[in-house]
């Protein structure tokens, strides 16, 4: 019993030694951690006032958040823009330091980059001191320890005024030029070297006959050309996206199968993804070609009806130069058209006639007086026929037009066989 007592009285000795010892290590333990995180919070606030210090020395506009979000810092420049103290600052969410059109949003974004923990960025408006408000782009960016805790959040705030102007201006610009593209009558396209539409605007799909735009985009337009311009087509379009500027007719036809015949300018466009298209305007002059061609007609039936009239036909410019006779006149005359008669006696014959017709039936008027005012005349005049035989032929009527400044074009004169005789010596003569 002893024995046991005696062993019972040394076990408890024993613990008591080692939990006096734990005891001990415990307490330097505690020391040497309490004097550990001192030194770290010394350290950490060594690093925050040098963090503030290199915030503070930035040109741009800074701000320090805690990791709740609350604002703890901001540098000198984003006080001086904001002409307001950190304690205004601080409760900007409710404030009018953010635009009111963008404050919810950006209180949205803010509030979900703090959740979550992930950088947020975004554009907004702030306040300038002058109550102003400019463009600027915010960024904030996490600062997380070793075990991925965030110690704070630092945000840049960046002008981009000008550049926000500059985008604006450029939207509307472009917003103008499609609504010109749109609403002009004319083709506007972009097609690219190997004939695929790349864009068109309205005018254009209908001068192809296609209900809407949709249905030209991807297209080949070399098979809107008819097969006999195709290939001199391919070959404008090839030089333009080489480099050149050009202008050609061609014949399409239609997607409803009418042909019509276009008139195109274009010039190369480099697209966005670097390669060279053809950008042109093509006009429809079906309209116009075909009254080119009724004129054609026109001039040729007049030109027979000039060349089988039974009298002497002649036209002069308003300086009196003959520009046309027909066949009755050059036979009698022995002239033609460009002969030394006719252009030495239009001015000395035909204007001394046309002005004499014309006091006779008016008042006297000046050369510029006359051709302002278009009017018809008439007049007996000797012209010598190629035999020698002077012949009176009268009445010759003359008549103006007009041009499009309001001034004589030209004169147009009939004569006709009124009387013949023979002269050795004509009493008169305009060729003298």
């Amino acid at each position: 019993m002893s024995e046991q007592t005696r062993i019972d009285e040394q076990l408890d000795q024993l613990v008591a030694e080692r939990t006096s010892e734990l005891a001990a290590a415990n307490d330097a333990l505690r020391k040497e951690l309490a004097a550990e995180r001192q030194r770290a919070e010394a350290a950490q606030r060594i690093n925050e006032g040098g963090a503030q210090l290199i915030l503070a020395s930035i040109p741009g506009l800074v701000a320090s958040l805690t990791p709740t979000g609350d604002v703890d810092f901001v540098n000198d420049p984003l006080i001086e823009h904001c002409g307001r103290t950190l304690e205004e600052l601080q409760h900007w969410g409710t404030g009018d330091t953010v635009h009111p059109d963008d404050l919810p949003r950006v209180l949205q974004i803010f509030t979900q980059g703090i959740a979550s923990g992930e950088p947020y960025d975004f554009e907004a408006r702030l306040r300038r001191f002058d109550g102003a408000y400019r463009w600027f782009q915010v960024r904030g960016l996490p600062l997380r320890d070793v075990g991925g805790a965030i110690l704070r959040w630092y945000t840049l705030l960046t002008d981009i005024d000008e550049r926000r102007r500059a985008e604006d201006a450029l939207r509307h610009s472009e917003a103008s030029l499609r609504a010109i593209v749109e609403t002009t009558p004319e083709c506007v396209h972009v097609i690219a070297r190997d004939g695929t539409l790349l864009s068109v605007n309205a005018a254009g799909a209908e001068m192809a006959g296609a209900p809407s735009v949709d249905l030209m985009l991807g297209r080949n337009f070399y098979d809107f050309v008819t097969p006999e311009d195709r290939e001199r087509y391919r070959a404008f379009n090839e030089s333009i996206c080489a480099g050149q500027k050009g202008f050609l007719e061609f014949d399409i036809v239609r997607m409803d199968g009418a042909r019509r015949h276009l008139e195109t300018r274009a010039a190369p466009l480099r697209t966005d993804d670097g390669t060279v298209a053809q950008l042109g305007i093509a006009r429809d002059i079906t309209a116009r070609k075909q009254a080119e061609a009724r004129l054609r007609e026109s001039e040729r039936r007049l030109r027979e009806l000039t060349e089988t009239i039974p009298v002497m036909l002649w036209s002069a410019t308003p300086d009196g130069a003959i520009d046309y006779c027909n066949v009755r006149f050059l036979e009698y005359t022995g002239s033609t058209p460009n002969s030394s008669w006719v252009v030495a006696h239009s001015r000395k014959c035909f204007i001394p006639m046309i002005s004499i017709g014309q006091c006779r039936r008016g008042s006297p008027a000046s050369e510029p007086e006359r051709r302002s005012r278009p009017r018809c005349a008439s007049s007996t005049l000797r012209i010598p026929p190629i035999d020698g035989a002077w012949s009176t032929r009268g009445r010759c009527w003359t008549n103006t037009a007009a041009s499009s400044s309001g001034t004589a074009r030209s004169w147009t004169c009939t004569t006709g066989d009124r009387r013949r005789r023979n002269c050795a010596t004509p009493r008169r003569s305009w060729r003298t």
